[in-house]
């Protein structure tokens, strides 16, 4: 898979062995690769935590590739930057389900990036036809989290481990409702005939 996803401020580059080997090993040859910077603190918590079992899963299935990690680059500026991670946590189930989660550098948050790259990341997701929902998990504190699932037309699907952690599932219909009502003008919505 040579490709990436582009949005106004993002490019998602999704993660190979190659990434994840030079990710694990030698941040510098990461940013050759990604052609961007890295900073200081890489990488935010979650993505640290998960590399090795993405890199473990493509090894084993290389045909999981963007069905794991995406790398976030910023390309505002003059520079390129990357800020984080989006992803799906491996292949859709047989029911169609999966599962998606994002962690920024702490500087890149609460400025919209983790919405745009998941809205972007969903969107790849539903335009496979065996997708048919696609779920979060996150904890009842991560009020910022909370936010961006509800801003993206998730909604509450139980709890887990007595309530520690929250579910949150987005349907294709629901997504492709809130996408059509999204994308007209109020002058465009005709008023009774």
């Amino acid at each position: 898979m040579a490709f990436s996803l582009q949005t106004e401020r993002l490019e998602l580059v999704p993660a190979t062995p190659r990434h994840l080997d030079l990710d694990l090993t030698d941040h510098r040859g990461l940013a050759r690769l990604l052609e961007a910077e890295i900073p200081h603190d890489w990488p935010p918590e979650m993505v640290r935590e998960a590399r090795q079992t993405f890199l473990t899963m493509l090894r084993a299935d290389p045909f999981s590739e963007g069905w794991n990690l995406w790398y976030l680059i910023c390309t505002e500026g003059n520079h390129r930057v990357l800020i984080g991670g989006c992803g799906f946590v491996g292949c859709p189930s047989s029911e169609g389900r999966a599962e998606i989660g994002y962690s920024l550098l702490p500087e890149f948050r609460g400025l919209g990036y983790a919405t745009e790259a998941a809205g972007a990341l969903i969107r790849w997701a539903f335009d496979d036809p065996e997708v048919t929902c696609v779920f979060a998990r996150t904890y009842p504190d991560l009020t910022p989290s909370i936010r961006l699932l509800r801003r993206l037309g998730f909604t509450p699907a139980g709890e887990e481990e007595g309530g520690i952690r929250l579910c949150y599932h987005l349907t294709r219909a629901t997504w492709d409702r809130k996408n059509l009502w999204d994308g007209k003008k109020e002058g465009s919505i005709p008023a009774f005939p």
